[in-house]
């Protein structure tokens, strides 16, 4: 295994930036998977399998690996832990207490968890952490050199290494993709009235701040990806009608980005951010729309998107859930989060 980097010209779907299709957290998940040999469709494969989009924690559970968190009411409880591993060569992942975090957006001023960086090296002569960080100068290959400082101690609240736990999944497209159409035609229609019900009720009633940000966290961190990684798990070769899905996929993904991203510009108004949520719920149909337009394109590929009355109710009820723990989990002080 090679020491993980942040590399654009290997990574999945890296065009304009660390973010585009994954987040940061997957981004250094594949990182650490890339140093072990694995591809593109490895990577996708890996990270992606279930189609739930809404019972998915996509910081936690995948086909191929799992990340076994250890959470602590403060950094200290979990430092050694982050010492010992990266400097016996183990890459640890960090989802740190922006509040304390060197640099952080929201340092001095909110315990949230809405970041990761890959911890890849420990120099303990100058007692320096190296981290890859999807914020950091690109120039720099998206790398920060950090001294142990009882700020950075206290951040690392939240830590976990990579644990792979299957082989890579190498079935052809034709395989793989026709499992999880049929498994999951449904689960994607029902998944999709779901958000749409939700999104409507904020439409009308508004969000105030922890709202919005949960519902960013749901889309950019949870919807968005596990779309990006099914269309991206199918060949480029695969037969027309696979094909057509995983073009429908990768449009639900790009159209939720963009809702995401507007939810964005109203975090950075302190001030007054309503009227950005607002607008940024405006463009929520054309997210909603591609999610109909895939769940119609597996059908055509063979899949039910029949909805039942309990399936329904059922992704009503998972998406309420996901919801709430996001909040808890994300933004929360950090004595109440832990589990």
């Amino acid at each position: 295994m090679t020491t993980p980097v942040f590399d654009p010209e290997r990574s999945l779907g890296w065009r304009d930036g660390p973010l585009d299709g994954i987040t940061c957290l997957l981004r250094c998940v594949e990182a650490v998977l890339r140093s072990r040999g694995y591809g593109p469709i490895d990577v996708a494969r890996c990270l992606g399998g279930e189609l739930d989009l809404l019972g998915r924690d996509m910081a936690l559970e995948f086909p191929g690996c799992r990340l076994g968190w250890r959470f602590a009411d403060h950094g200290a409880q979990n430092w050694p832990f982050v010492v010992e591993r990266v400097g016996a060569g183990e890459p640890v992942i960090i989802m740190p207490d922006l509040y304390h975090y060197p640099g952080s957006y929201y340092e001095g001023l909110y315990h949230y968890h809405d970041h990761a960086v890959l911890a890849v090296g420990w120099d303990p002569g100058s007692e320096t952490l190296a981290v890859l960080d999807t914020l950091a100068p690109p120039d720099e290959g998206y790398r920060r050199e950090l001294p142990k400082t009882p700020q950075l101690v206290a951040s690392c609240t939240r830590v976990t290494r990579v644990e792979v736990t299957a082989e890579a999944d190498r079935r052809p497209s034709r395989d793989y993709a026709a499992e999880q159409i049929e498994r999951h035609t449904a689960t994607v229609a029902a998944d999709a009235r779901a958000l749409r019900r939700l999104l409507d009720s904020f439409a009308a009633a508004g969000m105030d701040g922890v709202t919005a940000r949960a519902v960013n966290l749901l889309v950019l961190g949870h919807l968005q990806p596990l779309l990006f990684l099914f269309g991206s798990s199918i060949d480029a070769d695969a037969d027309a009608r696979l094909l057509d899905v995983r073009r429908a996929a990768l449009s639900a993904a790009t159209k939720a980005g963009w809702f995401g991203r507007a939810l964005i510009v109203g975090h950075n108004d302190h001030v007054d951010p309503a009227p950005h949520y607002r607008r940024a719920l405006t463009i929520a149909p054309g997210m909603l729309d591609a999610l109909d337009n895939l769940a119609d394109a597996m059908s055509r590929a063979g899949g039910d998107a029949r909805v039942s009355v309990e399936r329904a109710d059922a992704a009503d009820a998972a998406l309420h859930t996901r919801f709430r723990e996001i909040v808890h989990i994300c933004y929360s002080s950090p004595s109440e989060a832990i589990p």
